[in-house]
């Protein structure tokens, strides 16, 4: 179980361009599945998310894995949809990772706000995570997931008073594959192509 700590800290940031994080490529369509590991799917949750200054939290949570294959480096493997003016959000949006069962798994969530008016857009995917406010975090082993009752992992958050549930669903894999055959003629020269196809 983490220990709690009151207060939110904001993370430093500037408008500018920022040097892009390394990310895992955990969608659906690269996870490729062998006998000694299994697709699993995350859920969050999360209740009581507060921060000084913030009358409402729109918050998000990325996702990071640590383990021999990320050279032991945190990267980003997926991010949640934005839910706005809510301090008990459970993300709809599922996080997608491969579980090898005899490989030791890192994973952190960090919990992040956006401004209280900025309210507009669901989308997380080019908001820049060092300049936002971080509402906590917390780490722990997918096998420490795996070991709880009902596969629901729960702590509090680091940083703050707020806590996380964390809930793993096991994906069927049916190993089958789709072949299929494309063929085009007289296309036109369209600006996402640099010549004539």
């Amino acid at each position: 179980m983490g220990n709690s700590a009151s207060g939110g800290k904001r993370k430093k940031g500037s408008n500018g361009p920022e040097k892009s994080e390394p990310k895992a490529d955990y969608s659906s369509k690269s996870i490729g599945v062998s006998s000694l590991s299994s697709i699993i799917e995350i859920t969050v949750a999360c209740k009581n998310l507060a921060a000084d200054g913030y009358i409402y939290i729109n918050a998000f949570c990325v996702a990071s894995l640590s383990s021999s294959s990320t050279a032991h480096r945190w990267m980003e493997i997926g991010r949640t949809e934005r839910i706005a003016r809510d301090n008990n959000p459970t993300f709809t949006h599922k996080i997608l990772l491969e579980y090898y069962f005899e490989e030791i798994q890192k994973i952190k969530f960090e919990i992040l706000t956006t401004p209280d008016d900025d309210i507009y857009s669901a989308d997380t995917s080019a908001l820049l995570v060092k300049s936002l406010l971080c509402l906590g975090t917390v780490e722990t082993t997918l096998s420490s997931i795996f070991s709880t009752k009902k596969l629901c992992w729960s702590s509090n958050l680091t940083q703050s008073i707020g806590a996380i549930s964390v809930m793993a669903k096991e994906m069927p894999y049916s190993g089958a594959k789709i072949t299929m055959n494309l063929r085009c003629s007289k296309l036109d020269q369209v600006e996402s192509f640099k010549k004539n196809d």
